[in-house]
């Protein structure tokens, strides 16, 4: 089976990436979960930025999504493959639209979703991650707690096949940690 997602010597003279050139993952359809750890300041956050196809100037390696070379994937098509919530999940919404459905359309129609099927998906995530009272909410000013959950139901109604978590679990209560998790 090829990897969902291909790493190659990897690299970026940014720092705090990789320093060597033979750094390879590979990350199978039939991996559940694949975790990144080491201490702060290695790389984590750049890794998962890169993996989620935003490439960097010094950046240099290969990288595949589904066996195709990432630089030739339209950005349109790789934000809806590859799934991505980062450390502040505020970066997930624009901040141009006045209230969180407003930002969850904007969201969808960027990526090309706009069939009715599509919006059955959103709010279902919108109902499990319980932030169908918070829509007419301005983003910014949610919760730590609200804001991972509006980023989670935005992010899995665009089904990637690829989900990459970047610390979000700091922002949760434990009640909304279990929720989460499950």
């Amino acid at each position: 089976t090829a990897p969902l997602l291909s790493l190659r010597g990897v690299f970026t003279d940014a720092g705090g990436l990789s320093s060597n050139p033979s750094f390879a993952l590979d990350i199978l359809p039939c991996h559940k979960r694949v975790c990144v750890v080491g201490a702060s300041c290695t790389g984590k956050s750049r890794l998962a930025l890169v993996m989620a196809g935003f490439f960097e100037q010094g950046f240099q390696g290969e990288m595949f999504l589904n066996g195709i070379p990432m630089a030739d994937i339209p950005r349109r098509v790789r934000a809806k493959s590859i799934g991505w919530i980062p450390s502040n999940p505020l970066l997930v919404f624009s901040g141009i639209k006045k209230d969180l459905a407003g930002e969850i359309d904007l969201s969808l129609e960027m990526i090309g979703v706009n069939a009715p099927d599509e919006y059955t998906k959103l709010k279902r995530y919108i109902g499990l991650f319980r932030v169908d009272n918070l829509l007419s909410r301005d983003p910014y000013s949610l919760s730590g707690g609200e804001k991972v959950r509006a980023a989670l139901a935005v992010t899995l109604a665009k089904q990637p096949g690829l989900l990459l978590l970047d610390q979000i679990y700091d922002a949760l209560d434990p009640e909304s940690l279990v929720e989460v998790r499950n």
